[in-house]
């Protein structure tokens, strides 16, 4: 932001001192310089205060123009300031819109593993179950076997004391049965 600084209009020591010699009555207007009693001295008293006029009107003019070329210099640098945070306004939507499409994919990617994962727990409970049910199936199967040793140890037992044939036969179709099932 450019610093003001203030303007320095070229001192006239001449017009300084015409500004010194005119004198004013109060009564009359304070802008009109006293006439003089010499109508030539009276013409150049007005000359004068006519050149002071124009001076000062120049100078101010001046300084008018220097502020407006100030104000056009800040309008300016608003402006640019303008354009970058409009264009630094357009780069966050749009860092916010990529943002935003990249949550709405892992939102559904997340939805996709979530279903993959309640598949997966499906399919555990599944193999939980058979599991289970196998576990079962082995008990029965092992209590089946200990029934068959048991029965197996009761035939030779039998044959040792009664010797019947039949009764190891009767053995040994239980016990291919029970394999059986």
């Amino acid at each position: 932001m450019p610093v003001e600084t203030p303007i320095k209009m070229p001192v006239d020591s001449k017009q300084i001192k015409r500004k010194r010699q005119l004198v004013y009555d109060d009564d009359s207007d304070a802008e009109q310089p006293q006439p003089s009693p010499d109508p030539a001295q009276h013409l150049q008293e007005r000359l004068d205060y006519a050149h002071d006029q124009v001076d000062f009107k120049t100078r101010v003019a001046f300084l008018q123009k220097h502020k407006h070329e100030q104000a056009q210099s800040k309008l300016a640098d608003a402006e640019k300031k303008l354009r970058l945070s409009t264009f630094s306004l357009s780069m966050a939507k749009a860092l916010v819109h990529d943002k935003d499409k990249e949550i709405d994919e892992l939102k559904a990617s997340n939805k996709e593993k979530q279903a993959e994962l309640a598949k997966l727990k499906t399919t555990n409970e599944e193999m939980q179950a058979e599991i289970e049910s196998l576990r079962a199936q082995v008990e029965v199967t092992t209590q089946n076997e200990a029934d068959l040793l048991t029965k197996l140890a009761m035939a030779e037992c039998a044959l040792e004391h009664d010797g019947p044939a039949t009764m190891l036969a009767d053995a040994l179709a239980e016990v291919d049965r029970l394999r059986h099932q």
